[in-house]
């Protein structure tokens, strides 16, 4: 509507404005499942752990390598011996390896088979917040000046659930995207028939992917500070174990993108009888600023305590949680 201060001005036929404002909240069901390890699993004591078919995952001790005495001759094959019980002595078990498993859940529900595959399950929310202003003024300054601005203000926010209930859940970092555009638009009628105008505009958008693990204290997992301070940027790091979920973020982690785009332009128009004539000029910019560090990636494979040949493993052997822990 018009711009009217009582007793100040009257823009009424002269200056207008917009204002205008759009929220969402949108939440839409992601039905998690993951393989979490199990409480003797996390001592050490893999008695228990079998795959789909019931099958025992045999943990082999990596210090047993030795060359296998039936080995063909004239080839090199190794052999190992299977954990007494299928257990890791405590004396062995890393303190790293425990501080991690403190971040994993307890399972949820029966595995797959008579595993303990896919026993994690939670029932989480992916959310979405978006908000906008738009805000517009239209002046006549005069019958041969008109001006108008505009500016644009938005945000969205998406985020995936910590279906771990805490930062090291293994899903994408929260995304937050603000922007801000503005123009400056002036238009000049230098004659009936001869049109000026030109514009001066902003246009801004950002990513930011920000862990909510930020500045964590990676110390208290009892990482090294030879690993610790070669980071430029600490959060919880990505740890990949076979046969279990990853700990830690997944995709991008630490990332952070402002692109900006700036133009000025202009244009003249003339009629002449039954001709169009049009020449103008435009000018950009477009600065761009990428800041990302990808987090401290930590493995597991299950390779190292796989068996009986090291070569050669079989299926049913090794796991990543075993490997860890030495």
């Amino acid at each position: 509507g018009p711009v009217w201060l009582p007793k100040q001005y009257n823009g009424k036929n002269r200056t207008f404005f917009f204002v205008g404002y759009e929220g969402l909240r949108e939440r839409s069901l992601n039905a998690y499942t993951g393989t979490v390890p199990t409480e003797p699993e996390k001592r050490g004591d893999f008695s228990r752990s079998l795959d789909t078919n019931g099958t025992l995952l045999r943990i082999f001790d990596p210090r047993t390598t030795r060359l296998d005495p039936d080995r063909p001759a004239g080839t090199t094959r190794y052999l190992r011996d299977v954990f007494p019980g299928n257990a890791l002595p405590a004396s062995q078990l890393s303190g790293i390896a425990a501080a991690f498993l403190k971040y994993y859940p307890a399972p949820t529900q029966a595995g797959r088979g008579l595993s303990n595959f896919d026993n994690f399950f939670v029932a989480a929310a992916n959310s979405l917040d978006a908000d906008r202003v738009d805000l517009r003024v239209d002046h006549q300054v005069s019958p041969r000046h008109q001006v108008f601005f505009r500016y644009n203000w938005f945000e969205n926010v998406n985020a995936q659930p910590l279906v771990y209930d805490n930062f090291a859940s293994p899903v994408e970092t929260p995304n937050r995207i603000p922007g801000i555009n503005w123009i400056a638009n002036h238009v000049w009628t230098l004659r009936p028939t001869t049109i000026f105008e030109h514009h001066f505009s902003q246009a801004q958008s950002e990513t930011n992917r920000i862990p909510l693990s930020l500045g964590f204290d990676q110390s208290s997992l009892g990482l090294p500070r030879s690993v610790i301070d070669g980071q430029r940027v600490k959060y919880f790091p990505r740890v990949s174990i076979s046969r279990l979920t990853q700990l830690g973020v997944t995709g991008t982690g630490y990332n952070s993108v402002v692109s900006k785009t700036w133009q000025y332009t202009a244009a003249l128009t003339a009629l002449r009888g039954r001709h169009t004539f049009k020449t103008g000029f435009d000018w950009r910019r477009f600065p761009v600023s990428i800041n990302q560090s990808s987090p401290l990636a930590i493995s597991a494979g299950g390779g190292f305590t796989a068996g009986p040949n090291p070569q050669a493993a079989a299926a049913a052997t090794g796991h990543g949680l075993a490997d860890l822990f030495l």
